[in-house]
């Protein structure tokens, strides 16, 4: 990817177009952010039981800032009895690393009985952010020829029943380098083979994929946010915020994500709508 420092320059300068910018609403998602924590606070005076624990896959090199923020997000909103394992994957510099990180998670929050050896884990909701999303799908890829890290050990699967992805390049990040020298940015390039093996995937996969963008998002873009051939819900960026780096805060996206995780109807009318032409 390009500098740390060009990256951020983008964001600011981002962030400041969003500010001055006409507000969208989008029709598929029509919650403003006022809505959205008017959504959360009933939640949280109303917590009921989740049917599944929740994974949570945070993005490229994130140290755990935003994962964390996420979490005490959404057990504010879902409880504190709500089963929450966040995956830490800023050691990882492959898919493999971050695959193995999964289980590794699973088993320390859960116990060993919620990964078997071989086979399928518990059953479990998935929120990935960026990177994160592609983790998620990667991990609950059954086994085939070179996709395990550990070809000698019995291959394990994430159990995905739903996987929410927020941001996540499924169609490769704007700002994703083939030259760059981790092999996870080489793999977020468009067209990478890392993508195609998960797109070659996903018509047999048998989790539920939900996809999420903001508008203005000059790291990954919205266009990408989605698998081809299908559309993110949308929603336009907060005025004075970075549209990648702070999506996973989203009000109207998490608002939409817990009442899912707790099998309410969701905030989302319909299938997806367009994204603007600018986007």
């Amino acid at each position: 990817m390009a500098s740390a420092g060009a990256l951020l320059l983008a964001a600011l300068a981002t962030a400041v177009l969003c500010a001055c910018s006409p507000t969208r609403l989008n029709p598929s998602l029509p919650v403003r952010v006022p809505d959205a924590e008017i959504e959360l606070r009933a939640m949280h005076r109303d917590p009921r039981p989740l049917p599944r624990p929740v994974v949570l896959m945070p993005g490229f090199f994130d140290v755990g800032v935003a994962m964390k923020w996420m979490e005490w997000r959404l057990r504010w909103a879902l409880g504190p009895d709500a089963k929450i394992v966040t995956v830490a994957l800023a050691g990882c510099q492959s898919a493999a690393c971050c695959r193995s990180a999964v289980f590794e998670a699973l088993e320390r929050a859960l116990g060993p009985e919620a990964v078997p050896l071989a086979g399928d884990t518990i059953e479990v909701d998935v929120v990935g952010f960026s990177m994160g999303g592609l983790m998620a799908r990667f991990a609950a890829m059954p086994l085939v020829e070179g996709v395990d890290p550990e070809a000698a050990q019995p291959a394990r699967r994430l159990n995905a029943r739903r996987i929410y992805a927020i941001s996540s390049p499924h169609q490769g990040a704007q700002k994703a380098s083939p030259e760059a020298v981790s092999p996870l940015v080489r793999d977020m390039v468009a067209d990478s083979a890392f993508l195609q093996r998960l797109d070659e995937d996903l018509p047999e996969a048998d989790y539920e994929l939900v996809c999420y963008a903001v508008l203005g998002d000059a790291m990954v873009g919205a266009a990408h946010a989605a698998p081809p051939g299908q559309v993110p819900y949308w929603v336009p960026a907060r005025p004075f915020t970075l549209a990648h780096i702070q999506a996973h805060s989203d009000e109207r996206i998490l608002a939409d994500i817990a009442r899912r995780l707790r099998e309410d109807a969701p905030l989302t009318l319909g299938p997806p709508a367009p994204l603007p032409n600018a986007y």
